[in-house]
């Protein structure tokens, strides 16, 4: 007796052309539907983030609270975990959270702390593609990596559209982004980074001001503002 498997392939390439030409087309066309859509799909992720970049590019400066948390990725607590407030322009930047200050002037990094009365000045190394350095960083992932799309998702009160980030290439330390954006206002209100110790360091942003009224030393180092710091250059 004809085994079932030899009986089912005779069937497949027997002399019925139609029968097997159908079954191709149709396999064919599935192939090509999974992958246009898998394009689409890139391009529309691709689109938010560009529409991100746009939209705080419109703006002079913006300032907004944020949460600073780092974990391992197969652990569920964090290590570490900050509260702070931060005010971008372009490339520079003045963040503040408990006991300390960054204060990043285009050349010079400031680290001041009030608790040890001391204040770190290091030179800019380059490295400028850090949550701090928001602009920086989101046009250094536009370029660099390639955009999907994600879960939709409530996340405090605001339905998040994920997108998820891959290096096209080595790209330093990290290995994935996940950013959450939402759409409705073109706002980022969070991004996890996974680096290649699976360490995960995610920030999370929320009531946003733009345009505020800063003068034009905001982001400068005034000694005379700390006359009982040590200074260390």
């Amino acid at each position: 007796m004809m085994a079932k498997s030899t009986i089912f392939f005779s069937l497949i390439f027997s002399k019925k052309p139609k029968f097997w030409s159908q079954n191709f087309v149709m396999l064919c066309c599935a192939f090509m539907s999974i992958y246009i859509l898998s394009g689409q799909q890139e391009n529309k992720a691709t689109q938010i983030v560009v529409s991100l970049i746009e939209h705080y590019d419109s703006f002079d400066n913006i300032s907004a609270k944020f949460t600073y948390q780092e974990r391992m990725k197969s652990s569920a607590e964090s290590t570490n975990e900050i509260l702070g407030f931060i005010t971008m322009q372009k490339n520079l930047y003045v963040v503040s959270i408990p006991n300390l200050e960054l204060r990043f002037d285009g050349k010079y990094l400031y680290t001041i702390s009030s608790e040890n009365k001391e204040v770190f000045r290091s030179e800019n190394t380059g490295e400028e593609n850090t949550p701090f350095h928001l602009f920086n960083l989101l046009s250094y992932l536009q370029e660099n990596y390639v955009a999907s799309m994600d879960i939709v998702q409530n996340f405090q009160d605001q339905r998040l559209q994920f997108i998820n980030l891959e290096p096209t290439a080595t790209a330093g330390d990290i290995e994935s982004v996940l950013l959450g954006i939402n759409t409705d206002s073109d706002e980022l209100v969070s991004i996890t980074m996974e680096n290649t110790a699976q360490q995960l360091t995610q920030i999370t942003f929320s009531d946003y001001t733009y345009n505020r009224g800063l003068t034009s030393d905001f982001f400068a180092f005034q000694r005379e503002n700390y006359p009982d710091y040590i200074i260390i250059e």
